[in-house]
Parts: structure tokens; C-alpha cells; sequence
């Protein structure tokens, strides 16, 4: 599903994703590239890695690089899962007419 690059660079601070970027986690075609940052507590450094993915939204071949840590995105996979669950459990999305 990921195709990562072998790439180690040291990124900025993330800021976190717009509510649009998070809805579109399931959309994913991307580049991993993987900071390295050394950490006195290996579980922390773990989960503070800066991962970068560009991401193609759906309907466009023009991928955005987005960068996250590794908790962020995986708060997003889980919220895009949670969502599908959601609408599979419903049959239908909340908002759209009956029929759709």
C-alpha cells in the first residue's frame, strides 16, 4: 500500500493536517521519507518520528507532501477506518438521500 523510500532527512516540526487532508487518509499513493532523530526513550522516538507521504487526493494525480508524526497518522488511518465502519455498519452516509 506504501511504497517508502530509503531517504533520511531531518524535517521541522509538523503541524498538524487540515480536517480535509485527514478525511482523505484512505486516498494514499505516497513517498515515505522517515526522519532521524535520536531520543532518550526509543518508544518515544518511535512515535515522535517526522514521516512524510505525498498524497494524491482523489481525482487528481497531483500529490501534496504532507508531514506527520507517526501517532498523527495513525490517528488519521484510524479515524478513516472508523468512518468506513461507520457507514458500513449504517448503509448509508448521514447526509444523503434515501436511494443513494
Amino acid at each position: 500500500m506504501l511504497a517508502s523510500a530509503a531517504c533520511s532527512t531531518t524535517h521541522p516540526a509538523a503541524t498538524p493536517a487540515p480536517a480535509d487532508a485527514r478525511s482523505e487518509a484512505g486516498n494514499v499513493a505516497a513517498e515515505v521519507q522517515e526522519t532521524d532523530q535520536p531520543a532518550a526513550n526509543p518508544q518515544l522516538a518511535t512515535r515522535d518520528r517526522i514521516i512524510c507521504k505525498k498524497v494524491a487526493p482523489t481525482g487528481t494525480r497531483v500529490a501534496n507532501r504532507t508531514c506527520l508524526t507517526l501517532a498523527q497518522w495513525e490517528a488519521i488511518q484510524a479515524d478513516a477506518k472508523a468512518a468506513l465502519e461507520k457507514v458500513q455498519r449504517e448503509g448509508r452516509l448521514k447526509d444523503a438521500p434515501p436511494g443513494t
